[in-house]
């Protein structure tokens, strides 16, 4: 079993990972790099200082872009033997993760699109580099994973189709761990309005439980969970309103519902011990 990341909004680690391989395979491009990633860093300093200009935006995709494009044209040379294959596919990768990190900072919802589509393409990029058979366990929003156009779940079903099985979560009341007013810690999640999703599974009474929602599209009594109503939805930030309405048997193979939820417990600073 591995863990792997597919996002892209933080590519520094990308950035240091292309670097280094420059330093050791191709170490006359290493000033280029220096030069390219210093404005990459520089304008991905001014986006979380809350400035995302135009032409912000396209200074670090045409800088990422040069990086890009000079690895690909030289990975045969970089790659003599099989076993530097990966070295250099990887190195490709992650300067291909930077250029994608510019159309996520561009803002608004052309980057959340962009985001979205990167994300399923490097998924569809660690699969293709495993051995056949391989499986994956993808952990995200339920925005990103849902089966909606222009979405991650999106774009990945258009490729694996009914390979692929997408779960939703659904919690009733309790807390979560999100960015907010606070920072980083616990806020107390709002409560089921009348007609949601989850204001119907609490009136059930059961606590935890899995629906399979693939018949529901099909199905006369599973007609209401194919037409939209109040569903919540959550990710990284605390919000005091957290309902849309969503019909999520067409979103989702799968909904687990927890009717109460405790947040969850940051890691120490330093890691795990």
């Amino acid at each position: 079993m591995e863990f792997w990341g597919f996002d892209l909004q933080t590519p520094t680690v990308a950035m240091d990972s292309v670097r280094a391989f420059v330093a050791r395979a191709d170490p006359g491009f290493a000033a280029t790099v220096d030069t390219a990633y210093g404005r990459v860093r520089q304008v991905g300093q001014e986006r979380q200082g809350g400035t995302n200009s135009p032409p912000a935006a396209a200074l670090w995709r045409d800088e990422a872009a040069r990086v890009l494009s000079h690895l690909e044209t030289n990975k045969p040379r970089y790659a003599p033997t099989p076993d530097d294959t990966m070295q250099s596919a990887w190195a490709i990768q992650y300067a291909r993760i930077v250029l994608q990190g510019a159309g996520a900072s561009s803002g608004a919802m052309s980057g959340s699109l962009s985001r979205d589509s990167s994300m399923a393409a490097n998924v569809r990029w660690i699969l293709d580099h495993q051995p056949a058979g391989t499986r994956a366990v993808l952990w995200a929003h339920n925005g990103n994973v849902q089966r909606t156009d222009g979405w991650m779940g999106g774009h990945l079903d258009a490729v694996y189709g009914s390979k692929m099985r997408v779960v939703g979560f659904a919690l009733g009341e309790g807390q979560y761990t999100a960015v907010g007013p606070r920072g980083l810690t616990s806020y107390q999640a709002e409560a089921p309005p009348p007609g949601s999703v989850e204001s119907v599974f609490r009136s059930t009474g059961i606590p935890r439980l899995a629906l399979d929602l693939r018949l529901a599209t099909s199905s006369r009594d599973g007609a209401w969970l194919a037409d939209p109503h109040d569903f919540r939805s959550i990710g990284a930030m605390a919000l005091d309103r957290a309902f849309s309405p969503a019909p999520v048997a067409k979103h989702y193979d799968v909904l687990v519902y927890l009717d109460r939820t405790t947040p969850t417990r940051p890691m120490p600073k330093g890691g795990a011990r």
